[in-house]
């Protein structure tokens, strides 16, 4: 048993599997997209 997010995956592997691939997609997202919105100047 190996818990991640707070979640026992022997418990509850449909949750889990979901909460981790949603964390690899915002993952993937930010080195290919999301990290040029950070580095965007801020307009006021």
């Amino acid at each position: 048993m190996q818990i991640l997010f707070a979640l026992d995956p022997d418990r509850d592997p449909d949750r889990a599997r979901i909460v981790h691939e949603s964390h690899l997609a915002r993952a993937r997202w930010m080195t290919t997209t999301g990290y040029r919105e950070l580095l965007r100047p801020r307009v006021s």
